[in-house]
């Protein structure tokens, strides 16, 4: 049983259900997801409320259930006149002059006929499986969308011959989502509403959408539980904890959200003292801290300086919305600058953003220089930036700008890619470390909070072809805003697998707030088009052995801003996207992992097979940082093992700016066909006690790149590999390994022996590419290979 009470417009209303009549309850009992949709008029009082109740029982047939309860206001006087409707069950009545109300009428799996004389007599479904019933032969298209409007799926396209003729639908996709079914002929087209409950079974609603676009209709007196925030209202679905009980159902004047003790919010109208007083917050480098910023739209005049697991957010849909006048930067340097990020600024003067690997700079306006180094350091990554004066790597030893406005470059060491970009350095390779790819075949930028008209929402980019220069300079970004009910806003503290998950099978996105997560299961991503947005390097730590993190093959789903962190029990992987043996073409619609960042080590001792494991077809890769710990607490050889890094295996991948380190085999495996890489860096191991322990059969090490012996077409492009074995002389005959076909190429590789290596890189690519060996020649820049 669950109670909330809130007021409506001055009016609160109670709704209390009594479910009878359900047979057939299997072992899911106890579970009884609601859905309620309340309306308001011009005068606050309450004038619907609609229920859409999804049983979650093994349904055969349709069957007849009764339902009672009662409406009140929120002193307890019962409300009259109200109109309660349960779509599922299509069932109407008004509440008594007492409040009360019954409704009878049938639940189940059955789907009712469709119109006579339009081509198609009946659409069923029977025991997990659709058929299509035609009068005659007809051509049918058959597509779903998601309550979004989005097209998730295309179910069927075709001919229909007269009678009965199954339609192809996986129900495993679409077990906990609420989707258009979209039906055209010949003779007209239909919209119908399925709501897709457990246990596979499903429900037609008749209330059908124009023009087969998702979401409920809105009216500016009907909010309803997809649409609440925009018609200024919060809704929420609850559960029952049995079958006869009590909700207590809210529909509130809009609230701001619980983001959480770790997200500090600050305001332009604040005292710049007060929030710098607010920032002075210190961070270890394996703390268990997690800290995001939010700093609203408005002009500001402060330093902001990140450290680790602190990560700075203006909210405005552009840059240009939050000014800061003085720097938005690290300062800290050196070669473990990690875990930390900045975005969605302008800075007014020159800023510096000394780092390592795991610090996103995205969607930034500097308006003065850039400084990448303050002392060592190595390795980076900056997105949809615009820099108006010259940056200077400095010591930097590698980097990767995607997307960006540039305006002047000086110098570079080992291995810099500029893809995308407008006004990009002068190519130096091979004499320099400069290269430079015009376009960017296919990417969306990261979501983003965003702070407008008093209310929150998350802006979720679209999708941008062969892109030049950023998203958002002299035009307007495109892309949509979620209202932040969407989302379930998750909290260490409180949450764990169990509820999280709970949230997502409601369709509700995720919005991880600053914290450590235990897991003991995989929170699982199956709905299209789902966002989820960690804030502040939110860390999904595995308990058990489990996969922390697992995704559906369905299109369009967001997974952003994470830090797998392994446990101590062995995990086949950290996070999985797709199934194994994933056959979908989601090319339209990909799924995109954006600033995902894999730790195995450093805090203590950790174990996983893998990092990451791209199962999906068409799935993209932008920003990722997976390492095995070569330093800090439970670092050596076996008490922090994992093999590899990322394994791809699905076809038409893309991955931009890839970091993989000291993973004990191949750290990145790539089996998919038409694969396509943008910018590697690879450190191999360190800590190899002897060559015996470092050999894939019979050849001396594991290639940093192994492309799989079934991939006909892959291209690399600007690859770093470097070596540092500090333990004992170590030889790795190839950097990279692929199939020796012409559709096989790669461009760019740098390999190098680091100071002091006890061992050598003895060729880049396939035996060929001369040798880089510390005490003989540490650097080697190797052109172009095309597989032979």
């Amino acid at each position: 049983m669950r109670r909330i009470d809130s007021s409506v417009g001055g009016c609160a209303f109670k709704i209390y259900l009594n479910v009878k009549n359900l047979k057939r309850v299997t072992r899911k009992r106890g579970i009884f997801p609601v859905e309620i949709i309340g309306s308001v008029g011009p005068d606050g009082d309450v004038k619907q409320i609609s229920l859409i109740v999804l049983i979650l029982a093994e349904v055969l047939s349709a069957q007849t259930v009764s339902i009672t309860g009662k409406v009140s206001d929120n002193a307890g006087a019962p409300l009259a006149g109200v109109v309660v409707q349960i779509f599922a069950g299509q069932m109407k009545t008004t509440t008594a002059g007492d409040g009360t109300y019954s409704l009878t009428g049938q639940i189940g799996s059955a789907i009712r006929s469709l119109p006579d004389g339009k081509g198609i007599n009946d659409l069923q479904y029977n025991s997990g499986r659709f058929f299509l019933y035609a009068a005659s032969p007809s051509v049918v298209s058959i597509k779903l969308y998601d309550m979004r409007g989005a097209l998730a799926a295309g179910i069927y396209q075709g001919q229909v011959k007269r009678g009965i003729t199954e339609i192809p639908f996986s129900l495993g996709k679409y077990a906990h989502e609420t989707f258009w079914m979209h039906v055209e002929t010949e003779a007209g087209t239909f919209t119908y509403k399925i709501m897709a409950g457990a246990l596979n079974t499903y429900v037609k609603s008749d209330k059908a959408p124009s023009n087969g676009r998702g979401a409920l209709r809105k009216t500016a007196a009907t909010p309803d539980w997809i649409q609440a925030s925009k018609a200024g209202y919060q809704s929420h679905v609850e559960a029952l904890a049995s079958y006869t009980g009590v909700i207590d159902f809210t529909l509130t004047a809009p609230t701001a959200p619980d983001f959480g003790p770790n997200v500090k919010i600050f305001d332009p109208g604040m005292a710049m003292s007060a929030i710098t007083s607010g920032m002075s917050f210190s961070t270890g480098e394996f703390s268990g801290n997690r800290v995001a910023w939010f700093f609203k739209p408005g002009s500001y005049t402060l330093n902001i300086t990140t450290n680790y697991y602190i990560q700075a957010y203006g909210l405005g849909v552009s840059p240009e919305s939050t000014i800061v006048t003085g720097a938005v930067q690290n300062t800290a340097g050196g070669l473990t600058a990690f875990w930390r990020g900045a975005e969605g600024f302008t800075v007014n003067g020159n800023d510096t953003w000394a780092v390592s690997q795991a610090d996103p700079f995205r969607r930034m306006h500097i308006k003065g220089t850039l400084a990448l180094s303050n002392g060592g350091a190595s390795g980076g990554f900056i997105s949809d930036c615009k820099i108006d004066g010259a940056i200077n790597p400095g010591a930097q030893q590698q980097f990767y700008f995607r997307n960006n406005a540039l305006n002047g470059w000086s110098g570079g060491n080992w291995n810099m890619l500029f893809q995308g970009c407008d006004n990009p350095p002068a190519v130096t390779w091979p004499s320099g470390a400069v290269s430079v790819v015009p376009k960017v075949p296919l990417v969306r930028e990261k979501p983003y909070v965003i702070f407008e008209g008093g209310k929150y929402s998350v802006f979720v980019p679209a999708w941008r072809t062969n892109s030049q220069g950023t998203s958002w300079y002299n035009t307007t970004p495109a892309g949509e805003r979620l209202p932040i009910d969407q989302f379930y806003i998750a909290q260490s503290s409180t949450d764990n697998a169990s509820t999280i998950n709970a949230a997502l099978a409601q369709g509700k996105n995720l919005l991880l707030t600053p914290g450590i997560y235990q897991v003991n299961a995989p929170i699982l991503v199956q709905r299209p088009n789902t966002v989820v947005l960690g804030l502040g390097m939110a860390t999904l730590k595995p308990q058990n052995g489990v996969v922390a993190m697992k995704t559906e093959d369905a299109p369009g789903i967001i997974i952003s801003n994470i830090l797998f962190d392994a446990g101590t029990a062995l995990s086949p992987c950290l996070l999985q996207v797709g199934d194994s043996g994933s056959t979908s073409n989601n090319s339209t619609n990909p799924t995109i992992v954006s600033d995902i960042f894999g730790r195995i080590g450093g805090g203590g001792s950790a174990q996983a097979k893998a990092h990451v494991i791209m199962n999906s077809n068409y799935a993209i890769l932008d920003h990722c940082w997976l390492w095995r710990a070569d330093h800090g607490s439970g670092a050596g050889w076996t008490s922090n093992p994992c093999n590899n890094g990322l394994i791809v295996n699905g076809s038409n991948c893309i991955t931009y700016g890839q970091m993989v380190e000291h993973n004990q085999q191949h750290n990145t495996v790539w089996n998919g066909n038409s694969g396509q890489m943008y910018f590697y860096q690879n450190e191999l191991p360190y800590d190899v006690p002897n060559q015996a322990a470092f050999k894939d059969g019979a050849k001396n090490g594991w290639s940093a790149l192994y492309v799989g012996a079934g991939v006909t077409r892959f291209a690399g492009y600007s690859l770093g590999i470097y070596s540092y074995f500090n333990h004992t002389y170590v030889e790795e005959a190839n950097a990279i390994e692929a199939p020796r076909l012409p559709g096989i190429e790669i461009h760019h590789v740098v390999t190098f022996s680091l100071g002091n290596d006890q061992g050598q890189i003895t060729h880049a690519v396939n035996d060929t590419g001369a040798t880089a060996k510390w005490t003989a020649t540490p650097m080697i820049r190797f052109g172009d290979y095309v597989g032979h």
